[in-house]
């Protein structure tokens, strides 16, 4: 993440936007635990991102995180 972090504006955004695309795929891994794990590390480094690279972003991945949640 820390490369993350220092690279150019639209890797970030790239960044952002891939997490919030698994944030929404992420229920269907077979793996146990999988999507808690997902939405840990999602809180813990990339909503930090997202809120960098800009609020409204971190506004969906947020939202993408309580639709997970909701699931379970």
């Amino acid at each position: 993440m820390r490369a993350i972090r220092d690279a150019p504006y639209l890797v970030r955004l790239v960044k952002v936007f891939d997490r919030i695309n698994n944030l929404q795929c992420i229920h269907t891994s077979p793996q146990p635990g999988k999507a808690q794990q997902y939405v840990e590390e999602t809180l813990k480094y990339h909503l930090p991102l997202a809120s960098e690279v800009d609020p409204s972003l971190a506004g969906a991945m947020r939202h993408a995180i309580d639709q997970l949640l909701a699931r379970d």
